[in-house]
């Protein structure tokens, strides 16, 4: 018991020491925090760009799609040359 009593006030001290390292971590903790908040920010706007990009996607698959059916339709019409390598009126010609 009397080395209990001894023990205390030495204890006691200790604990006075780790206080400037607690402030430390309780700061550092705060920061983590912070940091975490951002990078959830960060993630939820990366979220709705891939949902945007996504939609864009699909978007284009339907337009070369659209314009893969023109592309045939208009080799059909002159005569099974693509539509593609047809020269566009007015432009220059070149010469290779």
């Amino acid at each position: 018991m009397r080395r209990l009593l001894l023990a205390a006030p030495v204890l006691v001290g200790c604990l006075g020491c780790l206080s400037p390292v607690t402030d430390r971590l309780d700061h550092i903790n705060e920061q983590l925090a912070g940091t975490n908040q951002r990078l959830d920010d960060v993630s939820q706007k990366l979220d709705e760009t891939n949902r945007r990009l996504d939609n864009v996607s699909q978007k284009l698959d339907e337009t070369n799609r659209r314009l893969a059916k023109v592309d045939k339709r208009l080799a059909t019409l002159t005569g099974g040359r693509s539509a593609a390598t047809q020269p566009v009126p007015g432009a220059p010609v070149s010469n290779p």
